[in-house]
C-alpha cells in the first residue's frame, strides 16, 4: 500500500458507520439491512458527498446482512468503484459469506474484490495490493 498521509475521520449515514483510519483503509459497518432502494441510493449519495471524490482501500463488513435484490446490487456495482480502490468483504457467519460469494460472482466488479472471515486477513490483503 502506498504511504500517504490520511486524515482520520468517522461519519454515519442512514444505515452505516464509516471510519477512515490513519492506515488509509475505509471500514464500513452496516447497522441494518435496508431493502428500500431510495434509502440505499441516499446512503450512497451521502458517502460520496463526505468523501469528495477520494477513493479508499475498503473493508465492508456484511455480517448479518440480508440478501440484496437486483436493484440494490446494481447500485453497489455502479457506486462502490467510485469510492473503493479495492474491496474486502468480511463475513463472520456462513449466510453472509454465501451472500458475499454470490454478489462477487454475479457482479464482476471492476476493482479487486476478495471475501474474508475476519478483519485482520482483509486488512493484510488490502495492504499487500500496493494501490
Amino acid at each position: 500500500m502506498k504511504n500517504t498521509l490520511v486524515k482520520e475521520r468517522e461519519f454515519d449515514t442512514c444505515n452505516s458507520h464509516y471510519k477512515i483510519g490513519s492506515d488509509g483503509i475505509l471500514r464500513i459497518r452496516k447497522r441494518e439491512g435496508d431493502p428500500n432502494i431510495a434509502r440505499i441510493q441516499q446512503n450512497v449519495d451521502d458517502v460520496k458527498a463526505e468523501l469528495k471524490g477520494e477513493k479508499f482501500l475498503t473493508i465492508l463488513n456484511n455480517t448479518g446482512m440480508p440478501y440484496a435484490g437486483k436493484n440494490a446490487r446494481l447500485i453497489m456495482l455502479n457506486e462502490l468503484p467510485l469510492i473503493c480502490k479495492a474491496l474486502a468483504l468480511v463475513s463472520h457467519d456462513q449466510a453472509s459469506s454465501d451472500y458475499a460469494k454470490l454478489f462477487v460472482a454475479i457482479s464482476k466488479m471492476p476493482i479487486p474484490v476478495q471475501i474474508f472471515r475476519n478483519d485482520s486477513d482483509a486488512e493484510n490483503w488490502l495492504k499487500s495490493l500496493n494501490l
